[in-house]
């Protein structure tokens, strides 16, 4: 009997074990930094390094934030609602998928968390993974040693052969990274015009949904997204 609870003791330890291995997120927590009523968006990677498509629920818990905060989710399978705090979705084997979590603080300044919690569908009971979104809300959007607030925009979007990249600041922007929906880096922009504005092709890529990573002086600024 002894021997036998001890099989089983050891079966349920690998079990456990090898779910916390093959549902990894990072980066471990994302920093959003909303300011007055402008939205902002984080993104958090779950990596499947299986051989089987995982099927996934999220739920988001708001662990300290204002009444007045509104945030929504969007996966790798669809957008929410503020209202929707759950919802299942799957990634397939050795692929990713991602978290992207928006927040509208309405002027209502502090600092927050919202995590995201990832369960596999057949263990539902066990948070398998997390993704920890810190907000950090302020009156105005500027540039100051703790903090990387910068006004600038991707435009148009849904796009075609290009984008835009515009900085409303007085720093100009440096670097554009391009990102698809594993986490990929697809474009690599450096400018070396000093611009406040920057005209980046994306003809060569596929139609799709892509992440834009923005660079302004020595700040990583703002993190967008669009569709081609």
């Amino acid at each position: 009997m002894l021997r036998c609870f001890l099989i089983l003791l050891v079966f349920f330890s690998i079990v456990t074990i090898s779910d916390a291995q093959i549902i990894s997120v990072q980066p471990d927590t994302t920093l959003i930094n909303p300011y007055g009523t402008i939205a902002r968006h984080g993104f958090a990677w779950i990596y499947n390094s299986t051989s089987d498509s995982l099927h996934l629920r999220w739920h988001r818990v708001n662990t300290s934030v204002h009444q007045s905060w509104i945030s929504s989710v969007c996966d790798n399978n669809a957008c929410y609602s503020s209202t929707q705090d759950s919802a299942d979705f799957i990634i397939s084997p050795n692929d990713s998928g991602f978290i992207e979590l928006t927040v509208n603080g309405y002027n209502e300044v502090g600092n927050g968390v919202i995590d995201v919690q990832i369960y596999r569908l057949n263990d539902s009971i066990n948070v398998n993974s997390l993704a920890v979104f810190s907000i950090h809300v302020s009156e105005t959007n500027s540039i100051t040693e703790n903090q990387n607030e910068i006004s600038c925009k991707t435009f148009p979007n849904p796009a075609n052969d290009f984008i835009y990249i515009q900085s409303s600041t007085s720093y100009p922007i440096r670097e554009v990274k391009i990102f698809d929906l594993k986490g990929k880096i697809v474009s690599d922009y450096f400018s070396n015009n000093s611009s406040f504005l920057e005209k980046i092709y994306i003809e060569s890529l596929l139609s799709g949904k892509y992440f834009v990573e923005i660079f302004i002086g020595e700040h990583t600024c703002y993190t967008s997204s669009f569709i081609k």
